[in-house]
């Protein structure tokens, strides 16, 4: 069997609204993202939100933004304070992948940096076959700049990474992520 690396962009990366699996209805889709449908101002500003933004509680929002060589992730405060901010929230990268029959994924791969990871820095993995089974989980990262986690497991529908993301009395501190990828034999 061949070895390939398959590899998606760090900006590809899409926030999870907390609670998501649990939304089944319409009352709840519009509890979920009311936080976001509304504007507000502080210091004058004019701020709008959406699905690449989360609320973390207590005043405390993080927002995902694409550029053109990384996604990054930065948590900060969005009341009238500059008060540091604590959570978490799950980034997923859905892989373009290749299935052929006895295809095996053999590693997860992660490139990223935080600025400070005291501050802010993943702290789980998580790779899925489609939405059927999770074949890959490390809870306790310890090093997410250049994590490489080794699995052996058949799959049959396209692979996602997740990414969870911990602030812990963060404020305007930035995770980078400019790779997600895998390693499968075809």
């Amino acid at each position: 069997m061949p070895t390939q690396q398959i590899w998606t962009h760090g900006n590809a990366g899409l926030m999870e609204v907390p609670g998501a699996p649990g939304i089944n209805n319409k009352t709840e889709i519009e509890n979920a993202f009311y936080l976001f449908q509304t504007s507000w101002t502080r210091d004058g500003l004019f701020f709008t939100g959406g699905s690449d933004m989360v609320d973390l509680r207590g005043w405390g929002t993080a927002a995902f933004v694409r550029m053109g060589f990384e996604g990054r992730v930065v948590v900060w405060d969005r009341g009238r304070g500059d008060v540091d901010k604590s959570g978490g929230f799950w980034l997923q990268y859905a892989l373009p992948t290749i299935v052929t029959p006895g295809a095996r994924v053999k590693k997860v791969m992660v490139r990223s940096k935080p600025d400070n990871q005291d501050k802010i820095t993943i702290t789980r993995i998580h790779m899925w076959d489609g939405n059927r089974r999770r074949v890959f989980a490390d809870d306790s990262v310890r090093d997410p700049s250049d994590f490489e986690g080794s699995l052996n497991q058949n799959y049959e529908m396209g692979l996602t990474v997740s990414l969870f993301v911990k602030a812990t009395r963060a404020n305007d501190d930035i995770l980078r992520i400019f790779s997600v990828g895998a390693e499968v034999d075809l």
